[in-house]
């Protein structure tokens, strides 16, 4: 029963810390302030927001001292404006994709696609149209690209590279990393307009917008010539088998001579306990009406199918995995 309850309740998490970011208290929690203080600064009810920060205290993710001050932990921080996962939050918890989550039933029965249904319009044609939204899924990809920039430059020899194509590259947080370590190299990010106003503030910011450029674009329609290496991270889960076939082809069909292309996703392993990756994967099964995360059994059953080879796989301290492909 406690497992049962705990995992019904789980589903206030999101709202929640949303609300938390969206009324930008973790910015205001640099040292110990009550309910009535903060609620002062954000124009809140004392007592209803009292309730709110304590049930976040009693998930760990703020600290309530004896006399009912509220302070940041480790993962409140996270969540302020330099913390960079704020993004996830407005992402995950927002109206738009908690009405999302009411639709798996559908999706499950009869392959309904549950932001359609809920928002009349998919995924990525909702963000198109909806700002905010749009920024919360941009920010939200540049936090996830942080995290593997450091792992995946490691993990890849760009030494002979000359010019790196980072596909769905978003505002291109992972290409500047690349570019800074790599002063040899050029790169660029293709992804859909919306992102290209981040993308250029970022290049700059970074220090490389001599050798980086944002291509606006659909990857299913065109690909841009001219780069060695392609880049997919977090990519190819957005979309099922036979879109992911489609979009390995045309980036193939793009690449240098002697390029090659680097895939990086989760990669599930059925059966494991409260893992990572089978949360996305319920997730996608929520965002998309064909994407999903796969086994590597199912990911090796994709290359053949692109006229591709992989040629080296590796695991990423992240539990994300790195495969090298080169055309068969």
């Amino acid at each position: 029963m406690q497992v049962l309850l705990e995992r019904l309740l789980g589903v206030l998490d999101a709202p929640v810390l949303c609300a938390l970011v969206e009324l930008g208290i973790p910015d205001r929690l640099d040292r110990p302030r009550t309910a009535s203080e903060l609620a002062e600064a954000t124009g809140c009810d004392a007592a209803v927001l009292e309730r709110l920060l304590a049930y976040l205290a009693s998930r760990g993710c703020l600290r309530r001292d004896r006399r009912g001050r509220y302070s940041a932990n480790r993962v409140t921080r996270l969540l302020t404006r330099d913390g960079g996962w704020g993004g996830w939050v407005r992402l995950i918890g927002s109206p738009w994709t908690m009405a999302s989550y009411a639709q798996i039933l559908a999706a499950v029965r009869d392959g309904t696609d549950p932001i359609v249904a809920s928002n009349g319009a998919d995924f990525f044609a909702y963000i198109a149209g909806h700002p905010e939204a749009a920024e919360a899924f941009h920010d939200a990809m540049a936090a996830g690209a942080r995290l593997l920039a450091v792992m995946l430059d490691r993990a890849l020899d760009l030494r002979d590279a000359r010019a790196v194509l980072d596909i769905g590259g978003s505002t291109g947080t992972l290409i500047c990393h690349l570019l800074a370590s790599h002063p040899h190299l050029k790169g660029a990010v293709l992804d859909l307009p919306e992102a290209q106003a981040g993308a250029a503030a970022m290049f700059a910011e970074a220090g490389v917008a001599d050798r980086a450029e944002f291509v606006a674009g659909d990857f299913f329609a065109s690909v841009p010539t001219g780069y060695d290496v392609h880049l997919f991270t977090a990519v190819l889960h957005d979309w099922g088998d036979e879109d992911c076939v489609r979009i390995l082809r045309a980036s193939t069909a793009a690449l240098a001579p002697g390029g090659r292309i680097v895939v990086v996703d989760s990669e599930l392993v059925p059966g494991a306990r409260n893992a990572f990756a089978q949360a996305t994967d319920a997730l996608m099964l929520a965002f998309t009406p064909g994407g999903r995360e796969r086994t590597a059994e199912q990911f090796h059953a994709l290359w053949p199918r692109a006229d591709l080879r992989c040629t080296s796989q590796t695991t990423l301290p992240s539990l994300h995995t790195r495969y090298v492909l080169e055309p068969a």
